[in-house]
């Protein structure tokens, strides 16, 4: 779950032009929509994609300088979690 975490979050990272927050609306919703959609690949229906990646990003106002590679395990971290609860969620409705 980890490993594909990292992945989703690569792709947040670069669709927010490598910069967190991102520096405008149009980059912070590409990344939005990207995870909004990797979550409901994982189970979730929308409404719930919608409030996991809400969670996710309201959880990034406690995860530090990310111009520091450290800090990115914070995202991962959190991304991990909303991984397996919008999992469990698909497995909960299959």
């Amino acid at each position: 779950m980890e490993e594909q975490a990292t992945t989703i979050w690569i792709e947040i990272w670069k669709r927010a032009g490598e910069h967190w927050p991102p520096g405008n609306v149009p980059l912070a919703w590409r990344a939005y929509e990207y995870l909004k959609q990797a979550l409901m690949s994982s189970g979730a229906a929308e409404h719930q994609a919608i409030a996991f990646a809400d969670d996710f990003f309201n959880a990034s106002l406690g995860w530090g300088d990310l111009s520091q590679m450290g800090n990115h395990r914070h995202a991962i971290e959190a991304l991990t979690r909303v991984l397996i609860d919008s999992e469990l969620v698909g497995l909960s409705h299959a």
